[in-house]
C-alpha cells in the first residue's frame, strides 16, 4: 500500500509468492538503488525475489530453493564484496540456507548449514567485532540459539549453541550494557519469558537472564521507549494480545515489563493529579466492574496497584475538573447502564469521597466539562446516545449540579466536547452522531443555552470527537474517529463556527478513540488513535497544515477503546496509555513515539 504523504494510503497492489509466505523482508539485490522484496515460502521451499521498479511496484517473482520449510529470511552481505546476500532459517530440515548474491537480482545456489531443531528465526550481528557479519538462530525445538560466526568469505564456521527459555521463535540484536559489543535478546513462546544474553565480543556470550512477559510471546524488537538512550526491549504476547515494554536499567538488567490489572472490562481512560505530586495519575472506568479505578503515578513510569470506587451501572466516559473550588482534581463517570453521571469528589490524597449520582437522559455515553454560562464553575455536558441528545448540567460550584436540560442532537451521540468554534469567547459544543454519520455543533450562548445543532458530513459510525489547532491558525479544528470505515476524519474550523469538509485518514481497524499531544517535539499537533478491530494504537504526526504523516501502528492489548496522554515518567516527553477492553488492563507507551 503507497503512501499518499498525508498519512493515507493508496488501495493494496498484491503481488504473487510462493506458498504459505512466513517472512519478508528488503534489500537492494541489483545494485540499482531501488527497494526490491524476499519473501520465504513455507510450504513449497523457496523464496521469492520481488525486484523493485522504482515506482512502487515490482517485478514478477524469481524464486530460489531453500532448504524445507524456510520460515525467517534476512538480507546481509556474508561475503564482502558489497552484495547483498540471503540468510533462510529452514523449520523443516534444521539448517540454515546461505545465497550468495551476483549483484544483478540473481542467486546462486544456496549452501546450508546445520542448526538444532526447527529454526524459527535468523537475524545478523557482528558478534567477535572482527567487522564481519555473523548469525544468529532461535532453534524453536531444542530451547537454544545457534551462533555461526563468519569467516568474511560467504562461509560460515559451525554452530556454538546457547541455551534459551521454552520454545523460543524469535531474536534479535542490541546493545543492552554499553560496552559496544552486541547482546541478544529471545522471545520464549513456551515459558512467557524473554531471554537477555549479553555478548563477550569475542562471539561467546555470557549464561541467559530470563524476564517475565505476558502469555505466549512470538516477537521481540528493540528501541529506546523512555529517552533516556538505553536500548529497551519490546515483546509481542500472542495468547495475552498484549506488548510487554521492558526498560533497560543501562547496565543490561532489565526492569519488570509494564501491564497493569483493571476491573472488569476497562473502557475509557483520563489523566489528572490525584493527590497533588505534580506526577501523571490514570482514572480508568470498568464497564462490567460498575467501578472507576485510579492508579497513582510514582514518576518513572510504573503505577501503583489500583484502588477502585463505584459508580453507576456500566461506566463508560471519564473526566476530570474541580466541581467544588478546593483546588482538588474530582471525577465525572457518565454510567450508560442506568441513565446517571457520578461525581466522585477528590480528597487531594489520591483518594476520592463516596459517588454522588444525576441523572441524565437515556444510555449516556460521554461527558466533557466546560463553563457554558459564564459564571467561572464548572458545568456538564454529557451525550445521551439512547435518545439522541446531549445534557447540560450546569454546575452549582459547591460539587453539586442543577438539573439536566437537554438538547436535541442526530441520531446515537456517543461523544461530545466543547470548545470555543466562532471565536465570540462563549463555550460551543460538538458531537458526534453514530446513527446517522454526522458531526453536530451547537453553539453556545454564553448563558448555559445552546443554539440548534448544524451538522457536517463524517466518515461512516463517527464514533470519538475532540479538539486541536492542527493547521497553525488559531481556529479550533475537530477530527472524528469513524468506526465503521477505519479513518480519522479532520474538520478544519473556518473561525466562525462553520466546518470544511472532512479529510480522511487511514487508522488501523475500527478506531474507537483519538486524543492529540506532540509526541516528536516539533510543536505541530499529533494523533494518537485506539483502534479496536486489530489490537493497535496507531500514531500520526501531523505536519502543521492540517496534514498530517502515515501512520504508525503499534500493538496494544485486546480490544483498546480509550487513549489519553499523559508524561508518566517525568521525561517531559508525551506518554500513551490504552484501556485494553478484553484483557482488564492498562498499557503503558512510555516516549513511544518520540
Amino acid at each position: 500500500m503507497l503512501g499518499n504523504g498525508n498519512g493515507t494510503l493508496q488501495s493494496q497492489i498484491t503481488y504473487g509468492t510462493g506458498q504459505n509466505s512466513h517472512s519478508v523482508t528488503t534489500g537492494d539485490f541489483n545494485g540499482d538503488n531501488r527497494t526490491d522484496l524476499v519473501v520465504a515460502n513455507y510450504d513449497n521451499n523457496t523464496v521469492s525475489i520481488l525486484l523493485g521498479n522504482g515506482n512502487g511496484t515490482f517485478q514478477r517473482q524469481i524464486t530460489y530453493g531453500t532448504g524445507h520449510h524456510p520460515y525467517s529470511v534476512t538480507a546481509a552481505d556474508f561475503n564482502g564484496d558489497h552484495r547483498t546476500d540471503l540468510a533462510v532459517a529452514n523449520y523443516g530440515d534444521n539448517t540454515v540456507s546461505i545465497l550468495l548474491g551476483n549483484g544483478n537480482g540473481t542467486f546462486q545456489r544456496q549452501i546450508t548449514y546445520v542448526t538444532r531443531k526447527h529454526p524459527h528465526s535468523v537475524t545478523t550481528g557482528d558478534f567477535n567485532g572482527d567487522n564481519r557479519t555473523d548469525l544468529v538462530v532461535a532453534n524453536y525445538g531444542n530451547n537454544t540459539v545457534s551462533i555461526m560466526l563468519g569467516n568474511g568469505n560467504g562461509t560460515l564456521q559451525s554452530q556454538i549453541t546457547y541455551g534459551t527459555g521454552k520454545y523460543p521463535r524469535s531474536v534479535t540484536t542490541g546493545d543492552f550494557n554499553s560496552d559496544h559489543r552486541t547482546d541478544l535478546a529471545v522471545a520464549n513462546s513456551g515459558d512467557n519469558t524473554v531471554s537477555i544474553m549479553l555478548g563477550k565480543d569475542n562471539g561467546t556470550f555470557q549464561s541467559e537472564v530470563k524476564y517475565t512477559t505476558g502469555k505466549s510471546p512470538t516477537s521481540v524488537t528493540t528501541a529506546d521507549f523512555n529517552g533516556d538512550n538505553r536500548t529497551d526491549v519490546a515483546v509481542t504476547n500472542a495468547d495475552g494480545d498484549t506488548v510487554s515494554i521492558l526498560l533497560n536499567n543501562g547496565n543490561g538488567i532489565f526492569q519488570s515489563q509494564i501491564t497493569y490489572n483493571t476491573g472488569r472490562t476497562p473502557v475509557y481512560v483520563t489523566t489528572g493529579d490525584f493527590n497533588h505530586d505534580n506526577k501523571t495519575d490514570l482514572a480508568v472506568t470498568n464497564a462490567d466492574g460498575h467501578t472507576v479505578s485510579v492508579f497513582l503515578s510514582n514518576r518513572n513510569g510504573i503505577l501503583e496497584e489500583a484502588i477502585n470506587y463505584s459508580t453507576g451501572n456500566t461506566p463508560y466516559c471519564v473526566a476530570t475538573g474541580d466541581f467544588n473550588g478546593d483546588h482538588r482534581t474530582d471525577l465525572v463517570v457518565a454510567n450508560y447502564g442506568d441513565n446517571t453521571i457520578t461525581i466522585l469528589l477528590g480528597n487531594g490524597n489520591g483518594t476520592f469521597k463516596t459517588q454522588i449520582k444525576y441523572a441524565t437522559q437515556k444510555s449516556p455515553k460521554s461527558v466533557t466539562i466546560s463553563d457554558f454560562n459564564d459564571d467561572n464553575r464548572t458545568d456538564l455536558a454529557v451525550a445521551n446516545s439512547g435518545d439522541d441528545t446531549v445534557s447540560i448540567l450546569l454546575g452549582n460550584g459547591n460539587g453539586t449540579f442543577q438539573s439536566q436540560k437537554a438538547y436535541g442532537t442526530g441520531s446515537a451521540p456517543y461523544s461530545v466536547t466543547a470548545a470555543d468554534f466562532n471565536g465570540d469567547h462563549r463555550t460551543d459544543l460538538a458531537v458526534t452522531n453514530f446513527g446517522d454519520d454526522t458531526v453536530g455543533i451547537l453553539l453556545g450562548n454564553g448563558n448555559g443555552t445552546f443554539q440548534t445543532q448544524i451538522t457536517y458530513g463524517s466518515g461512516l459510525f463517527p464514533f470519538f470527537v475532540t479538539t486541536g489547532d492542527f493547521n497553525d491558525d488559531n481556529r479550533t479544528d475537530l477530527v472524528v474517529t469513524n468506526f465503521g470505515d477505519s479513518t480519522v476524519g479532520i474538520l478544519l474550523a473556518n473561525g466562525n463556527g462553520t466546518f470544511q469538509r472532512q479529510i480522511p485518514y487511514g487508522t488501523g481497524k475500527s478506531p474507537i478513540s483519538v486524543t492529540t499531544d506532540d509526541f516528536n517535539g516539533d510543536h505541530r499537533t499529533d494523533l494518537a488513535i485506539a483502534n479496536s478491530g486489530d489490537d493497535t494504537v496507531s500514531i500520526l504526526l501531523g505536519k502543521g497544515h492540517g496534514t498530517f504523516r502515515a501512520p504508525v501502528i503499534y500493538n496494544t492489548g485486546r480490544g483498546p477503546y480509550s487513549v489519553t496522554t499523559g508524561d508518566f515518567n517525568s521525561d517531559k516527553s508525551a506518554d500513551v496509555a490504552v484501556a485494553n477492553y478484553h484483557d482488564a488492563a492498562v498499557m503503558i507507551f512510555l516516549g513511544a513515539c518520540v
